[in-house]
C-alpha cells in the first residue's frame, strides 16, 4: 500500500475512482498536485479536513479523509465529485462510472473494462477465481490496506462467476 496514506488512521474515509485509462506519468504527476490542492482547501461545515488524495497504478484517484477530525457530508462530498469531474474533462477520461472493474491481468497489469467486457473474459478463462480485483466498495483505509486487493473469490465479484 502507499505510504502517502500511511498518516491517516484506519477509519478514515475513502473514495476511490477509477480511470477508464492509464494515466501517463506526467498526468499521474498533475493529478497528484491538483490532489493534494483540492484537500488541503477541503472544509466541512467550515472545518479544515484531515485528508489525502493520491493516485494509485496509474488508474486509480483515491480521497481519503479522517472523519473523526470533521465528517464529510453534503456539501463536502459535494465538493470533491466536482473536484473529480473537472478531473473527468481535463484528461479526457471517465472516473465516476462504477461499472468499470479493474483487476490485475496474468503479468499483474492494471487493466479496466466494462462489466460486460469482464463477465466475458470470465466466460473465457481469462479471468477467474484466482485474479486480483480491485474492491472499490471499500469504504475506509483499514479495509482500503487489507481488502481492496483481493482474489475475485474473496470479493463482490465473485456473484458475477
Amino acid at each position: 500500500m502507499n505510504t502517502v496514506l500511511s498518516h491517516l488512521p484506519d477509519h478514515s474515509r475513502v473514495w476511490i475512482y477509477t480511470s477508464s485509462r492509464a494515466f501517463t506519468p506526467v498526468e499521474e504527476e498533475e493529478i497528484s498536485q491538483l490532489g493534494k490542492s483540492f484537500v488541503s482547501n477541503w472544509k466541512a461545515h467550515g472545518s479544515a479536513l484531515e485528508a489525502d488524495c493520491i493516485v494509485m497504478y496509474n488508474h486509480f484517484v483515491i480521497i481519503a479523509a479522517d472523519e473523526q477530525v470533521a465528517g464529510v457530508s453534503g456539501c463536502g462530498i459535494d465538493s470533491s465529485v466536482r473536484f473529480v469531474q473537472e478531473l473527468e474533462k481535463k484528461y479526457q477520461v471517465t472516473l465516476l462510472d462504477k461499472l468499470n472493474i479493474a483487476y490485475k491481468n496474468e503479468s499483474m497489469e492494471v487493466v479496466v473494462e466494462p462489466m460486460f467486457d469482464f463477465q466475458g473474459k470470465m466466460d473465457q478463462g481469462a479471468v477467474h477465481a484466482e485474479t486480483i480485483v480491485f474492491n472499490n466498495l471499500v469504504e475506509n483505509m483499514g479495509e482500503l490496506r487489507k481488502q481492496w486487493e483481493v482474489p475475485l473469490k474473496d470479493s463482490w465479484h465473485k456473484q458475477l462467476l
